[in-house]
C-alpha cells in the first residue's frame, strides 16, 4: 500500500507506513506481538495510529492491575463524556 499526501507542509505517507515495520520488529524483538496500525480518514485528512501489542504475560499483568470490573462500560462511558467536555 503506497500513499502519498498533498497540501502545505505534508509529507509523503510512503515513510510513515514504512516507519510502521521497524517499529514492529523492534517490538517483537523486545518479546512483544509487535505493532498494529490504523488509518483513520476524515476527507481529505489521513491519520495513521501505530498501537503496541505487548507481550500476552504483560497484558494479563495489565488486565489484573486495570480491572475495572462490572462497571467497566460505565466507567468508559464517563471517561468519553468528561473528555469530549473538555476544551481543545
Amino acid at each position: 500500500m503506497r500513499f502519498t499526501l498533498f497540501g502545505a507542509g505534508a509529507i509523503g505517507g510512503n515513510s510513515i507506513v514504512d516507519s510502521f515495520k521497524d517499529a514492529n520488529v523492534h517490538m517483537k524483538n523486545k518479546g512483544g506481538l509487535g505493532v498494529t496500525s490504523i488509518l483513520l480518514q476524515a476527507g481529505d485528512v489521513v491519520d495513521f495510529v501505530k498501537i503496541v501489542l505487548p507481550s500476552p504475560a504483560v497484558t494479563k499483568h495489565q488486565q489484573e492491575e486495570d480491572n475495572w470490573g462490572e462497571e467497566w462500560v460505565s466507567f468508559s462511558q464517563l471517561s468519553m463524556k468528561v473528555d469530549s467536555n473538555s476544551p481543545l
